[in-house]
């Protein structure tokens, strides 16, 4: 169980961090004509990979 909530958290900040870093990068984009969903595509593999380590 308390593997499974430090999961849970590390998840949590993860796509926290990918969120910030997606909003960041959409400011970034916007100027230069890139869409929110290219974002979204590299956002959820980082959260992915984290959440894999977090429960391994």
């Amino acid at each position: 169980m308390r593997r499974f909530v430090q999961a849970l958290a590390l998840l949590l900040i993860g796509l926290l961090t990918a969120a910030c870093n997606m909003s960041i990068q959409e400011i970034v984009d916007a100027r230069q004509g890139s869409s929110a969903s290219e974002n979204i595509m590299v956002a959820a593999p980082q959260a992915q990979f984290i959440y894999s380590h977090a429960v391994w």
